[in-house]
């Protein structure tokens, strides 16, 4: 990669705040059920890259709940 940032996060960090909390879990939230077509869709949120926001993209980010790594 030439020139360019390249974005390094916790598992469930969908905000890249550098911890993966509530505020993760309700942006998770609030993209539920959404895919590319729908107006909700957040692409972070989809942590499996299924092009589906499910119970599987929250689970994950659960796993990972209080992990973090601030500057």
């Amino acid at each position: 990669y030439i020139n360019g940032t390249i974005k390094v996060r916790f598992l469930g960090d969908v905000n890249g705040d550098g911890v993966v909390d509530m505020r993760d879990i309700f942006r998770m939230i609030m993209a539920f059920g959404s895919n590319p077509e729908h107006p909700l869709w957040d692409p972070e949120a989809d942590l499996d890259q299924d092009g589906l926001i499910d119970m599987r993209d929250i689970f994950k980010a659960i796993r990972n709940f209080g992990i973090g790594c601030l500057p």
